[in-house]
């Protein structure tokens, strides 16, 4: 816990979500950060449907200010491991600031939100912006799983809401690994330039390899 600790406060990035202290004694360990008045993404979207949903411009700077981030987390050889909306914060100057990362594991030593030790072995808690690879026995996030689920980030931005709605994680499985199920573009909330939804689409190929790197990802939003 305090290893990761120590890595999260040597994390220096306009879109990281700064480490500002933490209580390690237990019963009552405590993380403290900078409180974010515009909150997550999700109630964001929710909060100011028109204002986050009709202005594509602000949409794909937030789209940016992630890669940005993720990118920085990659570099330094840390993989996210849950991204999605939830875990994404925006501060009063519309900049996006990503939190939970390093396969969340320096929150789940508090609240065990993603995943935990169980026999020696990672227990992932899966959700529709899991890489098919990861349903796999024995599969870890990777910097291309981010990928993939920074796809399905995208999507969630444009659409404002979740990209699948299933409840049950052996149909949600079923769908993505068998069936190869991706959301689609006719359901978005606002005109999705051709450029943009081909970007998605090639984030959640679901052969990890034949993914975009995130580099490849920054070129293309310039």
């Amino acid at each position: 816990f305090i290893n990761n600790l120590i890595i999260w406060s040597n994390m220096q990035h306009k879109n990281i979500l700064p480490l500002l202290g933490a209580n390690v004694v237990i019963p009552q360990p405590y993380i403290v950060n900078p409180f974010l008045s515009n909150g997550n993404m999700i109630g964001y979207l929710n909060e100011y449907p028109h204002k986050a949903l009709n202005i594509l411009n602000e949409v794909i700077n937030f789209i940016k200010d992630i890669c940005t981030g993720l990118l920085y987390l990659h570099n330094n050889g840390i993989v996210h491991g849950d991204l999605r909306g939830e875990h994404v914060l925006i501060d009063e100057n519309k900049h996006i600031k990503i939190t939970e990362y390093g396969i969340a594991q320096v929150q789940s030593n508090v609240n065990e939100n993603f995943l935990s030790k169980t026999n020696n072995s990672v227990v992932i808690n899966y959700n529709c912006w899991t890489a098919p690879e990861l349903y796999l026995r024995n599969q870890v996030p990777t910097e291309k799983s981010d990928v993939y689920s920074f796809g399905m980030l995208c999507y969630e931005i444009l659409y404002g809401n979740p990209p699948f709605e299933y409840r049950d994680a052996r149909e949600l499985k079923e769908n993505v690994c068998i069936y190869k199920l991706r959301p689609q573009r006719s359901k978005l909330n606002i005109s999705c330039p051709d450029w943009l939804w081909q970007l998605i689409t090639e984030c959640w190929k679901a052969e990890a390899s034949e993914r975009k790197t995130l580099k490849d990802i920054m070129e293309v939003l310039r």
